[in-house]
């Protein structure tokens, strides 16, 4: 890695804009409230040294898409430059050694007079540039530059310069992420979007952020094009479908991650394609019901809501919120049956034909169907047997008594 270190104008710079990338996979969005921004552009009024930037010389690949270097560190200050030139927020005059030519209190750029924009202008930055530098190079030295505002975990992993780094940034771009009523703030959205695929890979699980870290490390040549990514990218176009715009019970992560897990089921192992238009009113109505919980909650609602008060991200709370949301989606949509015509109930499949049915026998041809039976001591039974192309699916499964259900064999 070869470093070459050399001072530009403002103008210089700003004329290149077009061919600066700003935001690499590792860099961290905008951060800057307005007041820092506001503080760096006084600093340049008053003179003050700000701290040196640095940019890499841009493979192949970025320059075909126009771009000539990327910032490795400075994008919260070009950020804030740019803006100003572009009018985009004003600055204070008062109390200013450089306010006393302007009357109004607070200005633009192009507001200050013409002595004042070409002090702006012609104030040097300077620019060390990096060139043959790997990946790992940047990472490492973007990681060592950062102070001010600290990395948050998300920022940190995308400073690690692998192929899973790109691939979860180009998952946290899928137009489902679009809708939600989360913000993208500091790679939300990748976060996410890891958790997803680690859900995918080992669902349910703990998607606390250790747990994704050692994601991070163990899965990290991970592409875009392998069979989890293209998993994660299932769900989420079941996603999208299912809720094609923004609804206000997304807006809460623990729910976002749970019904993540209860979707990525349904298309892993059920025809689910008869319900996808109701689910946005089925969750409207799930969550509801859970806010007009009393406390304390109802005996249905507790295992979930003492899930919620344990934590977004645990594996046991994750496990326990997943199954009691895949219940009452299969509870509300009993046609939905398992995918390759599979013969067996699934756990959740059985509690609801259980608790519907009362844990009573519903074939009734060698008892009376009065008595209660045990949950390890009755059959789950295919109305239309499962021979004769009966689904495997709530609708078509009734509580049977073993002697009953021995009895009907194969018939109808």
């Amino acid at each position: 890695m070869k470093a070459h270190t050399k001072t530009y104008s403002i103008s210089a710079v700003h004329s290149k804009k077009k061919g600066l990338l700003l935001s690499p996979s590792y860099q961290r969005g905008k951060v800057w409230n307005s007041n820092q921004q506001k503080l760096l552009i006084d600093s340049i009024l008053s003179g003050i040294d700000i701290p040196k930037l640095y940019f890499r010389d841009c493979n192949a690949e970025l320059q075909q898409q126009g771009f000539r270097q990327e910032v490795v560190d400075g994008q919260q200050r070009l950020t804030a430059i740019f803006d100003f030139l572009d009018n985009k927020y004003s600055v204070s005059t008062v109390d200013r050694p450089w306010g006393s030519p302007v009357k109004k209190k607070a200005v633009k750029y192009s507001e200050l007079p013409d002595a004042i924009q070409d002090q702006i202008l012609e104030y040097e930055l300077t620019v060390t540039t990096l060139s043959n530098a790997t990946d790992e190079d940047v990472s490492e030295m973007f990681l060592r530059l950062q102070g001010g505002t600290p990395l948050n975990d998300q920022e940190k992993r995308n400073a690690y310069g692998s192929a899973l780094v790109t691939t979860v940034t180009e998952i946290s771009r899928h137009a489902f992420f679009k809708t939600l009523a989360i913000k993208n703030a500091r790679g939300a959205f990748q976060q996410l979007a890891a958790q997803f695929m680690l859900l995918e890979k080992n669902r349910p699980c703990d998607i606390g952020s250790k747990h994704v870290n050692d994601f991070y490390d163990e899965a990290a040549d991970l592409g875009y094009d392998g069979p989890l990514a293209k998993q994660t990218l299932r769900t989420l176009n079941a996603l999208h479908k299912a809720f094609p715009r923004t609804v206000p019970e997304l807006d809460n992560k623990a729910t976002l991650i749970t019904l993540y897990c209860v979707i990525s089921e349904l298309v892993s192992c059920y025809d689910y394609e008869s319900c996808i238009t109701g689910l946005e009113q089925w969750l409207a109505e799930f969550d509801t019901e859970r806010l007009a919980q009393p406390q304390p909650p109802s005996e249905y609602w507790a295992s979930y809501v003492a899930a919620l008060v344990n934590g977004t991200s645990s594996g046991e709370s994750v496990r326990k919120r997943f199954e009691f949301m895949l219940d009452s989606l299969l509870t509300r949509f009993p046609g939905v049956g398992l995918k390759d015509a599979a013969r067996d109930f699934t756990t959740t499949q059985r509690k609801i034909i259980f608790r519907r049915d009362g844990a009573k026998c519903q074939l009734q041809l060698d008892c009376d169907g009065t008595e209660k039976l045990a949950w390890d001591k009755w059959h789950c039974d295919h109305k239309v047997p499962w021979s004769k192309q009966g689904p495997t699916s709530v609708d078509n499964g009734q509580v049977s008594c073993v002697p009953c259900n021995l009895k009907k064999g194969n018939s109808v």
